[in-house]
């Protein structure tokens, strides 16, 4: 048969250590892996402003019929409205258009597809590291995928120098990918003035530059955390923006994102659409309409935008509260170690330091499931496993391990 020697795909380095997970039998087994957001029972719940939204539409909704390629008109002003703010001169000149997508994995594959295939790009440069599936999206799309230093030697903090003199060797008018805030998978971000001074490089090597904005409100505030694409789009600058509201808005299962694009003309933001639609056809055809639809009625509604803001400032506290609950443990069991750099972190996820055969002792022996990167998802740290955790990494590291057995 045709079939006989194909071997099996490799697991995906995120969900497949998740359905390992899901496997393990140890009743007190910790998930640290995939970027979901969790309460404090470990549950991914349904926001209380997206429940109201959709009781609202269940007694309003009329059909089912396909959106048209480009997505709910009503979801893409919201979007631009959200990622670029009501008032930017941008959308006033009409010199953005934004699509709807199937997340914002969709975003970022639609992007790739225009810069390969309707530009005719070859590379495109992402920070080392970065969200794993990236590197999936862009070479499916005909990229090769490019890094930039991001980490210092050590692997707690951001090295923007280095970032800088990379970026500074690139082919002018190439493409880059940069986190918006909340950078996955470290959550080291950078400051205003790296933000000031990266435009200068962008605006004078003409580079293109994609923004991932999966996590917006989760690092200061909804409307801060835009700040940077505010400050692009001020010093025109091409601009691609590919968020999602998975996270921001618990709408995992839903798959609605978006791609906003941003030239300094109306009529090649709509050149640009128009190619963007040309590769949303040829991949899934229309969007999907119930999630847009609540995403919609939830930022277009003034009191289920208040409940909403409300309960994403709330996600950002707990999570911030987690991150010091979790370095207050690590010093109180590990005071021989530094993870003094967990704080200055931001978001959902952590760049622990430690390495693959630390994360595969933690995972064989404790039963917590990491990245074998060191990523961890701050928000599967709880009161109730936080002191197991960090006894389990205090004896990886080589710490003096805790008297009484974890395994």
């Amino acid at each position: 048969m045709m079939f006989d020697k194909l071997e099996p795909a490799p697991a995906d380095s995120i969900f497949g250590l998740n359905e390992q997970f899901l496997r393990d039998p140890n009743p007190d087994k910790i998930n640290l892996t995939v970027g979901v957001y969790q309460d404090e029972h470990g549950h991914t719940p349904i926001m209380r402003s997206v429940h109201a939204a959709e009781q609202r539409l269940l007694k309003t909704e009329t059909t089912k019929d396909y959106l048209s390629m480009d997505g709910l008109a009503e979801y893409n002003r919201a979007i631009a409205d959200l990622v670029l703010g009501a008032n930017s001169r941008v959308i006033k000149s009409r010199s953005s258009a934004t699509l709807q997508t199937l997340g914002g994995t969709g975003a970022l594959r639609l992007t790739a597809d225009l810069l390969a295939k309707s530009l005719n790009h070859s590379n495109i440069w992402h920070s080392n590291p970065t969200w794993p599936n990236h590197l999936g999206i862009f070479r499916a799309a005909g990229l090769n995928p490019q890094p930039y230093r991001y980490l210092d030697a050590q692997g707690k903090g951001l090295d923007f120098s280095s970032m800088m003199g990379d970026l500074q060797q690139i082919p002018e008018g190439s493409a880059f990918l940069v986190h918006a805030v909340c950078h996955n998978p470290t959550g080291f971000d950078l400051s205003r003035p790296h933000w000031e001074e990266l435009a200068e490089l962008v605006a004078k090597r003409r580079l293109i530059t994609v923004f991932d904005f999966a996590y917006q409100g989760l690092g200061e505030s909804i409307e801060h955390d835009a700040w940077p694409i505010a400050l692009f789009c001020e010093s025109n600058l091409p601009l691609f923006i590919c968020n999602s509201f998975s996270k921001n808005m618990g709408l995992y299962g839903e798959r609605v994102g978006g791609c906003t694009v941003v030239v300094d003309a109306e009529s090649k933001a709509a050149t640009l659409l128009s190619h963007l639609k040309l590769h949303a056809r040829c991949s899934y055809s229309n969007p999907v309409r119930h999630g847009a639809q609540l995403a919609a009625m939830v930022l277009g509604s003034a009191d289920l935008r208040a409940t909403w803001v409300s309960e994403v400032n709330a996600m950002r506290v707990r999570l911030e509260q987690l991150r010091e609950l979790l370095f207050e443990a690590l010093r109180e069991t590990a005071p021989q170690l530094d993870f003094g750099f967990v704080q200055s972190q931001r978001g959902m996820f952590s760049y622990s330091g430690l390495t693959a055969p630390q994360i595969q002792k933690l995972r064989e022996k404790y039963s917590i499931y990491a990245l074998t990167n060191g990523r961890i998802n701050i928000a599967g740290v709880r009161p109730d496993n936080v002191d197991r955790l960090c006894r389990a990494i205090a004896d990886v590291c080589g710490v003096n391990a805790p008297s009484r057995s974890l395994a």
